[in-house]
């Protein structure tokens, strides 16, 4: 009996802890977005963006592209910083992220407000904005209690629709 028992606890040990490994991301919010940054890219770049979690944290901004960028259809935040504001009519999304890929010396932030939808169901609407910024740690001091007027050196790229999961 205590050797089946030892073995039980084994089994549902290592399986507790091989699943915790093998944890799939979480998407919280899903939906489209559209970039228009120029440069490289004039002729802009949409598809779906979908904020990962892993349990509680935050774990990265992915996007998949409608078409290829520089041959990959997929792209993953390296840095990443998220907060959800309330508001008087609702709440603001606050998200910062930076690509991997070629280094830039900004970030993508994209600023949206809830809009109506079904009760169930929380949907961000908003703006794409490229923000010159050293670090996550600047970026993220210049979001974290909302934005309600855009800074002047912003610049709008894009706008994303997110919609958080059903089920």
């Amino acid at each position: 009996m205590k050797k089946n028992l030892l073995g039980l606890t084994t089994f549902l040990f290592v399986l507790f802890s091989v699943s915790g490994v093998w944890a799939e991301p979480t998407p919280w919010l899903t939906g489209p977005f559209q970039i228009n940054p120029g440069g490289m890219h004039p002729k802009g770049v949409t598809g779906k963006m979908a904020i990962l979690f892993e349990g509680k944290d935050f774990t990265s901004v992915q996007l998949d592209l409608d078409k290829p960028v520089m041959g990959k259809s997929r792209y993953l935040s390296v840095e990443q910083v998220l907060f959800e504001i309330p508001k008087e009519n609702g709440s603001q999304v606050a998200l910062a992220y930076k690509l991997g890929g070629p280094p830039h010396r900004w970030y993508f932030v994209v600023i949206a407000n809830t809009t109506p939808a079904i009760a169930i169901q929380t949907a961000y609407t908003g703006m794409i904005y490229k923000v010159p910024a050293g670090s996550l740690a600047e970026v993220s001091d210049r979001i974290k209690n909302g934005v309600d007027t855009i800074p002047a050196d912003w610049k709008v790229v894009g706008t994303a629709t997110l919609a958080s999961q059903l089920f």
